[in-house]
């Protein structure tokens, strides 16, 4: 039987890149960061947005879902929970 390495998830991904940020990141900047990082990996831009999106109602506990063009990037709550 052939051991396999386990790939970080890309919640695990983004989180680690994020956390080494002194600022917030677009889903564009993360996603091109992520991808240089990680070539081997289809890294889409949507899907970075909704999983940061989704990151930032669990770090701010909020339990609304969907998306809310009222709320400011995810990434910026999840830069400064990061930070402290």
């Amino acid at each position: 039987m052939r051991k396999t390495t386990a790939r970080p998830t890309l919640v695990e991904l983004i989180r680690r890149h994020l956390a080494e940020q002194n600022e917030p990141r677009s889903a564009a900047e993360i996603s091109t960061a992520l991808s240089q990082a990680h070539p081997e990996r289809d890294i889409k831009t949507k899907v970075v947005r909704v999983t940061t999106e989704g990151l930032g109602d669990v770090a701010l506990g909020s339990n609304t879902s969907g998306y809310d063009r009222r709320r400011p990037l995810a990434a910026r709550a999840l830069v400064s929970t990061f930070s402290r």
